[in-house]
C-alpha cells in the first residue's frame, strides 16, 4: 500500500514538474490546478508518441517521451490560456460587490445638471451696505 501512495506521489510530482518546464519557456505563470490540468494531458500524449515511434518498449520513459510530453503541455498550456476568460479570476480581494462599486462611481461623478431653457437666470441679490456713521 506504501508502495502505491509513493507511486502516485512521484506521479503528480513529475505532473507539475513538466507543466512547470513548459510554463516557464513560454514565461507563463500556472497555479498547481492548471499544471495538473496541463501536464497530466501531456503526459499522457508524450507516452502515447513514445509508443508511436519505438513500440518494442511501451511505457517506457525515454528522451523522446519526457520532449514530446514537454511540447505536449506546452501546447495545452497554451491553449488553456486562450480559453480562459480574461479577469475571470477572482482577486484577493474576495466576491465583487456591483452596488458598492455603483456607488463609488456616482459620489465620485455626480449627474451633470442640463440648463432649462425654460427658466430664467436668478437675480443677484443685492447685500445692502451699511453706512459709516
Amino acid at each position: 500500500m506504501q508502495h502505491g501512495v509513493v507511486g502516485f506521489t512521484g506521479f503528480l510530482v513529475v505532473i507539475v514538474l513538466l507543466a512547470a518546464v513548459g510554463s516557464r519557456l513560454l514565461g507563463v505563470r500556472l497555479s498547481l490546478r492548471r499544471a495538473l490540468l496541463t501536464g497530466f494531458p501531456g503526459l499522457v500524449a508524450g507516452f502515447v508518441a513514445g509508443y508511436l515511434v519505438n513500440r518494442r518498449h511501451p511505457g517506457q520513459i525515454t528522451p523522446l517521451v519526457v520532449i514530446a510530453a514537454v511540447v505536449a503541455t506546452m501546447l495545452l498550456t497554451v491553449l488553456a490560456e486562450l480559453l480562459a476568460r480574461p479577469g475571470g479570476r477572482v482577486r484577493a480581494g474576495g466576491l465583487p460587490h456591483p452596488w458598492r462599486a455603483l456607488r463609488t462611481t456616482a459620489q465620485k461623478h455626480p449627474p451633470l445638471r442640463a440648463a432649462r431653457p425654460d427658466r430664467r437666470p436668478a437675480r443677484a441679490r443685492r447685500i445692502p451696505q451699511r453706512r459709516a456713521g
